[in-house]
């Protein structure tokens, strides 16, 4: 039996939370927290990397999106924008405007995020150091052959990969085409840029290929079935795959043992979501392999 043990702690009205996983053999365990004072200067985040997935179906494209940020400061970052019941938002996000269908693969609209307005705000603060945070969302937008894409940077992006299932392309100003990337035995066609100024807008539009084939499944079970399918994939390709001198040296040169977490978290989501392990197991083990991954990561 296995199980994970979560502490959390509230120092001037933020949550932080550990957790490790238990061993019978062990009678104690040490589960420390870092606590930080608060900063709510938008200069001190960036996002690091920033990943689109885009998949084809029918009469639509299922994007997944990966949004990493860097923290610079030595406190945590919440921003000074009050987003449900005086509870402040973190870093936010858009999404485009006809999308639907929207998943993210840690909380949900309502819970962890909050709609406002225009944007999607995440509650959870952002970490002090190099890929502290991340986003991770899928959503479906409507596709008849052509469509732009229009997305805000408002933390600006070191880096930016767009990754187009099957013969489609994308065209922008900021993008170039780098060759291809298999993800869990598929093909993408990868883009890449880098350095998107804050503020700034990246645009860019996904054009269907001559061969382009489509799928029978109906765009909203895709949503939930696509996006389960390639979440793994694509979250584990981040994990083992980022590219450049932007990102967090301990992820760039994985040990074998990280490695080997980082497997174990992809062979979980693929039994949990092949309906071999319930939710509550899939949940707890989920949790602490998280845990260990990143005080693995943190040693190194």
């Amino acid at each position: 039996t296995t199980g994970a043990y979560i502490v959390t702690a509230l120092y001037n009205g933020v949550e932080f939370t550990n957790g490790a996983l238990m061993d019978p053999s062990k009678p104690v365990l040490d589960v420390p927290i870092t606590l930080y004072e608060t900063t709510n200067d938008a200069s001190a985040v960036t996002v690091s990397s920033a990943h689109f997935v885009v998949r084809e179906h029918p009469d639509a494209l299922l994007v997944l999106e990966v949004l990493v940020f860097d923290n610079t400061s030595d406190k945590v970052y919440l921003s000074d924008q009050l987003v449900r019941g005086g509870q402040p938002g973190s870093v936010s996000m858009m999404v485009p405007a006809d999308a639907y269908s929207l998943t993210f693969e840690e909380g949900q609209l309502g819970g962890r995020f909050v709609e406002a307005g225009d944007r999607i705000w995440d509650t959870q603060q952002v970490q002090p150091g190099q890929s502290t945070h991340s986003i991770i969302v899928t959503y479906v937008v409507p596709f008849s052959g052509s469509r732009d894409f229009d997305i805000p940077f408002e933390y600006g992006a070191k880096q930016v990969t767009v990754l187009m299932q099957g013969d489609s392309s994308v065209k922008s100003d900021l993008l170039n085409a780098a060759g291809t990337e298999v993800i869990s035995n598929e093909a993408y066609n990868k883009y890449v840029g880098t350095n998107v100024a804050r503020g700034d807008t990246l645009h860019f539009s996904v054009q269907m290929g001559l061969g382009a084939t489509f799928s029978r499944i109906a765009p909203t079970l895709a949503a939930v079935l696509g996006g389960l399918l390639i979440i793994t994939g694509i979250v584990y390709w981040v994990i083992r795959r980022r590219e450049g001198p932007d990102l967090a040296p301990a992820l760039a040169a994985m040990t074998p043992a990280q490695n080997m977490l980082a497997k174990q978290i992809a062979d979980l989501d693929e039994a949990f979501e092949a309906g071999k392990i319930n939710r509550l197991d899939y949940e707890s083990r989920r949790a602490a392999l998280k845990a260990e991954l990143a005080a693995a990561l943190r040693e190194e």
